[in-house]
C-alpha cells in the first residue's frame, strides 16, 4: 500500500498546485502563445511542469531512502527546473539549454554513480569511465530532448511518459526494486494529475519545464533500472521502452539530412504533425501514438532478458516498419477520412435508439453509485480506527466544501467523492472475501453492470458526460497491460482486481459529476453519509 500512498500524494499535490498556478501564470509570464509549428490557437499556461515536480517533492522527501542516488536524481531535477521555468519565461538559447542539462545529467552520472557501465555487445563487465561518462550523458540529454521534441498535442508527451514509466515499475516490481517502485509510483502520480488538466482540449501545457522534467527524470530512472537495480536485465531495454520518442527523434532528423537541412531545425515532420497530415483528428492522433508506444512497452516487458541483438534487432525492425508505413502513406496521400468529415470515432455514436439507451445507462449508473455508498457503509462490520480517522476527517472536509463551496474552492469535490468511494469498495470487498469468498460473485456482477452502463453510455453518448477522452485510452491500456503481464500477479494480494474495480467506479462517479446540478445533491449527501458510518464505527462511537 505504500506504493499507492506514494503515488496518491504525488497525485493530489499536483492536482492542488495547478489550478492556482494557472491562475497566476499570466503575473508569472508562464505562458504559450500560439505559433507556426502549434496546434493551439489560443494562450495557453504552461505551468503543469511546475506542479508536477513539486508535487512529487513531498511523497519522496517522507518515504523514500535519500541514498545518493536519489539525492542526485533530485539535484539534477533541480537544475532542469530552473532551466527550465527560466526558458518557458523566455526563449532560452539553445547553448543554455544545453548547459542545464549536461550540469544535470553530470550530477547523476558522477555524484549519484547512476550511469551506463554495462552496454551491448560489449560484455557484462563494466566499461572504462572514459567511455560510460560521456556515453550517459549523451545518452540522459538526449532522452530529455526527445520527449521535449515529442510534446506537440494535447497529452501526448505526458501520456508516452505514463507508459514508459509504466513498464519501469513493472519491472522494478519484478526486480524488487522497492526504492525505484517509489520513486516511478510519485513521477506517475504527478503524470496523472497533469493529464487531468492536459487532455484534449488543454487547460495547460507542460511547459520545457515539464517536458524536460519527464526526459531527464525517466532516463535517471531507466538507468537505475538495467544498470543498478536489476544488471540482469538486457542494457539496451531503453530502447524499446523509451519507444515512440526514440523513433520519433530519428526519424524526423533522418527526413531533415536526406533533405539537406540542420538536424536540428524546427519543422513539421513529427510523428504526430504526420499522423495530423493524414486527416487523422487530434483526439485521434494521441490514441495511435498512445498504441503504438504501449507495444513498444510491452514488448520490453516481454523480451527483458533477450540477447542484445534480438533487442536491438527488434527494435531496429520495428521502427523501420514505422518509418515506411508513415512515408508510403504521405506519399500515395491516404487520408484518414476526407476533410471536415466525422472521424471513425465520432462515428460510433450515431444511433437512431441512443437517446433511450443513454437514459437507461445513466439511471443504471446512478442506481449502482448510490446504492454503494448508501448500503455499503451499513453492510461493513470491521473499520480500522486509522482508517475511521481518515474518513471522519474527509467527511469533515465535505461537509465544509458543501457548505463553504464558492470560498473552499480548492477543496476538489471530485478528489473526496473518489476517496469515498474507494473507501467503500475497499471495505465491502475485504468484508466479502472475510465472510464468504463465494460472495465476490456478486461483487463482480454488481462491477459488470457499472461497467455495462459505461460502455453503452460511451457508444451512444448524447451530450459530453460520456464522451471518452485520449486520457481513458491510456488508462484502459495501463490495465489490460497489467492483467496481460502473469508475474505482476504474483504476490500482488489481490492489487491489480482492486484497481480494476476502482478505476471502473471512479469512471462512473466521473460521469455522474459532469451532470451534477448543485451541490446538496443526492451523490455528495450520499458520500457524505458514508464517512459518517464509517467513522462511526471505525471509532467505535457507538
Amino acid at each position: 500500500m505504500l506504493y499507492f500512498a506514494v503515488f496518491t500524494f504525488a497525485l493530489v499535490m499536483t492536482l492542488a498546485l495547478i489550478p492556482p498556478l494557472i491562475q497566476f501564470s499570466g503575473r508569472l509570464k508562464l505562458v504559450d502563445m500560439p505559433g507556426y509549428r502549434k496546434v493551439h490557437a489560443a494562450t495557453i499556461p504552461c505551468v503543469g511542469g511546475i506542479g508536477m515536480v513539486l508535487g512529487i517533492l513531498i511523497p519522496v522527501f517522507l518515504w523514500v531512502e535519500l541514498d545518493t542516488a536519489v539525492r542526485a536524481l533530485l539535484a539534477g531535477v533541480a537544475v532542469i527546473f530552473l532551466f527550465g521555468v527560466w526558458d518557458d519565461r523566455g526563449d532560452l538559447d539553445y547553448r543554455l539549454k544545453f548547459a542545464g542539462q549536461i550540469i544535470a545529467a553530470l550530477i547523476v552520472v558522477l555524484y549519484g554513480d547512476v550511469a551506463i557501465k554495462v552496454i551491448p555487445f560489449m560484455g557484462l563487465d563494466p566499461v572504462s569511465p572514459w567511455l560510460y561518462v560521456p556515453l550517459s550523458v549523451f545518452v540522459l540529454v538526449a532522452v530529455t530532448n526527445a520527449i521535449n521534441l515529442a510534446d506537440g498535442l494535447d497529452g501526448l508527451a505526458a501520456g508516452v511518459v505514463l507508459l514508459s514509466l509504466a513498464g519501469v515499475a513493472i519491472l522494478a516490481f519484478l526486480s524488487d526494486g522497492n526504492d525505484l517502485l517509489l520513486l516511478t509510483s510519485a513521477v506517475i502520480g504527478a503524470i496523472a494529475g497533469f493529464l487531468r488538466f492536459n487532455t484534449y482540449p488543454a487547460r495547460i501545457f507542460m511547459g520545457d519545464t515539464g517536458s524536460q522534467f519527464l526526459g531527464f527524470s525517466s532516463g535517471v530512472l531507466m538507468i537505475m533500472l538495467t544498470q543498478v537495480v536489476n544488471p540482469a536485465l538486457n542494457p539496451a531495454l531503453p530502447l524499446l521502452l523509451f519507444g515512440l520518442p526514440v523513433f520519433d527523434t530519428l526519424f524526423v532528423m533522418t527526413r531533415r539530412i536526406y533533405y539537406g537541412k540542420s538536424p536540428f531545425s524546427p519543422d513539421k515532420n513529427h510523428i504526430h504533425h504526420q499522423l495530423l497530415a493524414l486527416n487523422f483528428d487530434h483526439y485521434e492522433a494521441v490514441i495511435i501514438i498512445y498504441l503504438a508506444q504501449a507495444i513498444f512497452v510491452f514488448s520490453g516487458i516481454a523480451f527483458r532478458y533477450q540477447s542484445d541483438l534480438y533487442v536491438l534487432g527488434g527494435w531496429a525492425i520495428a521502427n523501420a516498419l514505422l518509418a515506411i508505413v508513415l512515408v508510403s502513406a504521405g506519399r500515395a496521400e491516404w487520408r484518414a477520412h476526407a476533410t471536415n468529415s466525422s472521424s471513425m470515432f465520432s462515428r460510433l455514436a450515431r444511433s437512431g435508439y441512443r437517446k433511450h439507451l443513454h437514459t437507461l445507462s445513466m439511471y443504471l449508473l446512478k442506481g449502482c453509485v448510490y446504492l454503494l455508498l448508501l448500503l455499503g457503509p451499513v453492510v461493513v462490520t470491521r473499520v480500522d480506527p486509522v482508517l475511521g480517522l481518515s474518513a471522519a476527517f474527509i467527511g469533515v472536509l465535505l461537509l465544509l466544501r458543501l457548505i463553504f463551496g464558492n470560498v473552499l474552492w480548492f477543496l476538489f469535490l471530485r478528489l473526496i467523492l473518489y476517496v469515498a468511494i474507494a473507501f467503500v469498495v475497499y471495505l465491502v470487498d475485504r468484508q466479502l472475501t472475510s465472510v464468504d469468498s463465494a460472495l465476490l460473485v456478486y461483487e463482480y456482477i454488481y462491477i459488470g453492470l457499472v461497467a455495462a452502463a459505461l460502455v453503452i453510455g460511451a457508444r451512444y453518448t448524447i451530450d459530453a458526460a460520456f464522451r471518452p477522452t485520449p486520457t481513458d485510452y491510456l488508462i484502459v491500456l495501463l490495465i489490460l497491460g497489467s492483467m496481460l503481464i502473469p508475474q505482476v500477479h504474483e504476490g500482488a494480494e489481490g492489487v491489480i482486481p482492486m484497481a480494476v474495480k476502482l478505476v471502473i467506479m471512479f469512471y462512473a462517479v466521473e460521469v455522474l459529476l459532469k451532470r451534477l446540478s448543485g451541490r446538496w445533491t443526492v451523490l455528495p449527501l450520499a458520500a457524505l453519509w458514508a464517512f459518517a458510518l464509517l467513522a462511526v464505527k471505525g471509532l467505535r462511537l457507538v
